[in-house]
């Protein structure tokens, strides 16, 4: 057998793939939700970073195991006629395509219905910080002006500037 054939056969691949998009629809999930906790960057990247490690255990999982009626067993103690390959792959299968069904909506809801209040209050922020910032500036910016005062002759008018 090649190897590509028996990974196909352990179901490393579907492993694999299945790991891959949960992992990415826990990272969304913790990038739009740790902000709403008050979370600065290091936790989303702790989330990140363990996921990545857990990647290489699960696929030796997915090797080294077979799920069989009686439960899961060491592969290399499985006789080919009790192995449920095609039903586990049949699991995976739709096990990938819930999740990814769910990860197209979750990022559909943060798209179209969470980014519309998300940008509102950007741009309410934005206005309030710069009216304080300009009450600030015209604080600071105190200026008296000195007029000459001069008895008995008429004070020039001043032109306006065209």
């Amino acid at each position: 057998m090649s190897l590509l054939s028996e990974l196909k056969r352990r179901n490393v691949i579907r492993v694999g793939a299945a790991y891959a998009v949960v992992a990415w629809l826990l990272i969304q999930v913790a990038d739009t939700t740790f902000p709403l906790f008050g979370f600065d960057e290091a936790p989303a990247r702790i989330v990140v970073i363990l996921l990545i490690i857990g990647f290489f255990p699960a696929l030796i999982f997915a090797w080294a195991f077979e799920l069989t009626p009686a439960g899961l067993q060491r592969d290399d103690g499985v006789d080919d006629g009790l192995t449920v390959t095609t039903s586990a792959a049949k699991r995976l299968d739709r096990i990938i395509m819930i999740v990814l069904i769910v990860a197209v909506g979750f990022f559909a809801f943060d798209k179209f219905v969470l980014s519309e209040s998300r940008e509102q209050a950007i741009a309410e922020s934005a206005r309030v910080q710069a009216f304080a910032e300009a009450v600030e500036a015209y604080k600071q910016n105190k200026s008296i002006a000195v007029l000459p005062f001069v008895i008995g002759t008429a004070v020039p008018a001043v032109c306006a500037h065209e």
